[in-house]
């Protein structure tokens, strides 16, 4: 009797340390789990919802400078701006023009710079 009491306290014993490294896999997966979510959700928060480079129109780009858009296709060179063209129109990254008016110190329109900002979030500030 007393070694069936034995054996069976043996076997009890040798189940809670089998459900004892189990539950431990288990925990350490839910924490894996929850690590990897949380890093994940940092990344996105993180990530930029625009375009890294957000673009302006040519006449919204002059309206900022103060100029005309003829105008601001001669001195693009002379202020370093960095433009493209989509389609048949002329985009300019807001960026550079940003930079142009902290370079030069030339005057600018504040008013379209807000409409600019109205349009597209998360914009450089002057």
């Amino acid at each position: 009797m007393e070694q069936e009491n034995i054996t069976t306290y043996e076997c009890l014993k040798e189940e809670v340390a089998g459900m004892r490294g189990d539950l431990s896999r288990v925990l350490d997966y839910i924490v894996a789990k929850e690590e990897k979510e949380r890093k994940a959700k940092e990344k996105n928060d993180a990530r930029p919802q625009l375009p890294a480079r957000p673009m302006v129109t040519k006449d919204e780009a002059a309206a900022i400078l103060l100029v005309s858009p003829r105008h601001l296709q001669r001195i693009r060179k002379k202020l370093g701006l960095k433009w493209k063209m989509v389609g048949r129109e002329t985009h300019y990254y807001l960026k550079e023009i940003v930079d142009a008016i902290h370079a030069t110190q030339c005057p600018w329109d504040s008013v379209a710079y807000e409409k600019a900002l109205k349009r597209l979030t998360r914009l450089p500030r002057l």
